[in-house]
């Protein structure tokens, strides 16, 4: 109640919100490398598709196992179980493909050239 959506907020105060959930979700891990990619993939996903982080509809596949998807179920408020969450073993640099309904969005990944890549628009 009150205040503004997160998907709204500026990028540095949508990124302190996440900051604060992965570490009430990771303790001291939440500084490692593959804990810091899944917070910046997800403030990038939310404001991109303009939808909060703990929205039922926003998913993500997340190309390796462990620290990451386990940033991504804190940060999304999601388990693996739900199928919010989903682990798709790829090789190359760690990479998550986010969904919002029709809209989608990459971030990370082989390509070099940024962080993030896809259109937030509609799927093809």
């Amino acid at each position: 109640a009150g205040g503004r959506p997160r998907a709204r907020l500026s990028q540095e105060d949508l990124e302190g919100f996440l900051e604060q959930q992965l570490r009430n979700h990771l303790g001291p891990d939440a500084g490692r490398p593959a804990a810091r990619a899944a917070l910046s993939a997800v403030a990038t996903a939310a404001r991109r598709l303009g939808v909060e982080p703990r929205h039922p509809a926003l998913r993500v596949t997340v190309s390796r196992a462990g620290l990451a998807a386990d940033a991504l179920m804190g940060l999304l408020g999601a388990t693996l179980a739900s199928g919010r969450v989903r682990v798709v073993p790829a090789r190359g640099k760690l990479a998550f493909r986010f969904r919002a309904g029709r809209r989608r969005l990459s971030v990370g990944g082989r390509r070099s050239g940024g962080p993030a890549r896809g259109a937030a628009g509609a799927a093809p």
